[in-house]
């Protein structure tokens, strides 16, 4: 989502919703990333590491949103926020039909 970057997760609450969308929970955005990695023929990686990009998402541990992104030849990372600050951490949208 366009000025999602370097925003709390609030923020990029009121943006998505703004837009008539969520924030994807891990799972979703997992499947995203690897099913239009796979369609494009590795062409395409959603969330990766030029620049170093990860989305929020719904799901919580210990408090902080769970990431997803910096997808590289190593693979895709999942953590908890926590000590990412240095990063840019924006947010996909996602519509559930």
């Amino acid at each position: 989502v366009n000025g999602s970057r370097n925003q709390t997760y609030a923020v990029q609450q009121e943006l998505v919703a703004e837009l008539g969308y969520k924030l994807p929970g891990v799972a979703e955005a997992i499947l995203l990333v690897a099913a239009t990695y796979v369609q494009t023929g590795g062409e395409v990686r959603l969330l990766n590491d030029d620049p170093w990009t990860y989305t929020r998402c719904q799901e919580r541990v210990y408090g902080f949103p769970l990431i997803v992104g910096g997808f590289a030849s190593g693979g895709l990372v999942v953590n908890y926020e926590f000590n990412f600050g240095l990063v840019d951490i924006g947010a996909l949208a996602l519509r559930k039909f």
